[in-house]
């Protein structure tokens, strides 16, 4: 049962209290905070410290914080900035996400950029998401699978053509997590 500000009880889906869990610094809580109102519109159980502040209260964050993000959210999306990589609190958040990914045997951390800062931790091969492609008005459309730990195409590009390549659009890379963009250019920006 969905909780007022969008959580869940954790034994909903026995192991998991959130689908994803966003982390983020300060200065873009207002992009995400937009994010996670598309995500909870879609009905995801997502992590979004502000809904949270009234469960949170009180709570000592250095222990509260990691537990969420390494072992109480199915995947966790790192919104990578200039502001993010060099914060305390936003170092803890991403070292036990990374943790966490280092014992998963499937996609847990899904990075979303405003700019090309370096992120310790953060491979270079590893797939991002460049927001710089995408404008408050733009078609990025958040959404979740109902089964985050499964890959899938970018929606937009659902249907795969002869080949195994996805039809429209030059990518031939399935996006994991379930999520990605809807225009066919932001397709070919994602690898």
């Amino acid at each position: 049962m969905a909780g007022a500000s969008g959580g869940a009880d954790p034994g909903t889906r026995p192991g998991r209290r959130w689908d994803v869990a966003l982390s983020f610094a300060g200065a873009q809580r207002t992009y995400v905070g937009q994010v996670a109102a598309a995500l909870k519109a879609r009905g995801v159980r997502c992590f979004y410290d502000a809904d949270e502040q009234v469960r949170l209260w009180g709570e000592n964050l250095a222990e509260e914080l990691p537990r969420i993000y390494s072992h109480e959210s199915a995947a966790v999306v790192v919104f990578i900035s200039a502001d993010y990589a060099g914060q305390p609190w936003t170092r803890l958040e991403r070292r036990a996400a990374f943790s966490r990914a280092v014992i998963e045997a499937r996609v847990y951390v899904l990075p979303a950029r405003f700019d090309d800062s370096e992120l310790p931790g953060l491979l270079p091969d590893v797939v991002t998401v460049d927001l710089r492609r995408y404008t408050r008005n733009s078609s990025l459309t958040w959404s979740w699978p109902s089964s985050p730990t499964s890959a899938s195409v970018c929606h937009h590009h659902r249907a795969e053509s002869a080949g195994g390549r996805q039809a429209g659009c030059g990518c031939a890379r399935p996006i994991r997590g379930g999520w990605g963009c809807t225009r066919r250019s932001a397709c070919r920006g994602i690898r």
